[in-house]
């Protein structure tokens, strides 16, 4: 009864190593363009360029990319091996509010189903972005380790997937503004000055500011207390540490989460290059699974706003 695929896309920021390590059977391959309009295939292992040129050239150059999300003909080539084999799948996308793939995905398994009635395919909207997805991805593999049918699986990732948290700063907001998830003014004023948002998810899939943090002290000192105080037996976790170009910040954070919160696991990885074209250089975020996240985020926002307030 456990003979299905987990397949997602190439925003899910894991790497070859993770996905052998946890059993993820396949991606589909979005892509990323420069503002000259080439076109680069989003790759989870960084074989076309390092990350550091990547994100390096958005920092030093101000150089654009932009995310675009795979063909219906690419889709079809990642599932068809799999429905040829006769295993049913089980396809965890990016957030339908951070790309189309999600509704890309829906249409290219309406077409399928007519070519291979007798399997089931079943799409997932993680609502969620880089290592929070891939932290969806990595649970939904040791469900299927564990035993679960793809019906169970899918119905605990649609009950679960509300659960994962981010904490940490993002400290460059042009790439951000640039893209749409702030304003140009505040995306300038925030870079001026040195304001930290603190991010966290909501309920439409996209990331909703909770509070502003002044200076790198206070974003890793708020970000760690947040942690605690959402987090849901952090001795059974992995969590997931994403960095674009902030690998010294990521590295004390990660310490700090070992030391004080004391999960199973913190493994450190750079943010995707299809979600870091939307996002840049200067993110530092954790990854991990929490208590469910309020409606309009007005417990977080209480949260963030009582530790904002501590000295």
């Amino acid at each position: 009864m456990n003979n299905y695929a987990i397949i997602t896309d190439s925003s899910c920021a894991l790497n070859k190593t993770l996905r052998v390590r946890f059993g993820v059977d396949a991606f589909t391959q979005g892509a990323v363009h420069d503002a000259n309009g080439e076109d680069i295939k989003a790759s989870l292992d960084w074989e076309n360029m390092s990350p550091e040129e990547y994100f390096g050239s958005m920092a030093k150059d101000k150089k654009l990319y932009k995310s675009a999300a795979p063909s219906l003909e690419a889709f079809k080539a990642t599932m068809r091996p799999f429905l040829d084999k006769g295993m049913d799948i089980l396809d965890i996308t990016i957030s339908h509010g951070l790309s189309g793939t999600y509704n890309f995905t829906l249409q290219v398994v309406k077409e399928l189903k007519e070519e291979y009635p007798d399997r089931e395919i079943i799409v997932i909207d993680s609502l969620r972005y880089s290592y929070a997805q891939g932290l969806l991805v990595i649970s939904a593999c040791n469900n299927r380790k564990a035993g679960m049918s793809l019906k169970e699986n899918a119905e605990w990732c649609e009950a679960n997937k509300n659960r994962i948290h981010e904490s940490g700063p993002m400290d460059d907001l042009r790439f951000l503004a640039r893209a749409g998830r702030i304003s140009g003014a505040a995306g300038f004023f925030g870079s001026l000055i040195g304001i930290k948002p603190l991010g966290e998810f909501n309920g439409e899939g996209l990331t909703t500011v909770l509070g502003k943090a002044k200076g790198k002290e206070q974003a890793q000192r708020v970000s760690l207390e947040y942690m605690k105080k959402t987090i849901e037996n952090p001795e059974e976790q992995i969590i997931l540490i994403s960095q674009s170009l902030r690998q010294k910040e990521a590295e004390e954070y990660a310490k700090k989460i070992k030391e004080e919160i004391n999960p199973k696991e913190v493994i450190i990885g750079w943010v995707d290059q299809f979600c870091g074209a939307n996002i840049g250089p200067g993110l530092c975020t954790a990854f991990y699974y929490g208590k469910e996240i309020s409606k309009g985020n007005e417990e977080e926002k209480a949260i963030i706003a009582d530790l904002l307030s501590q000295k």
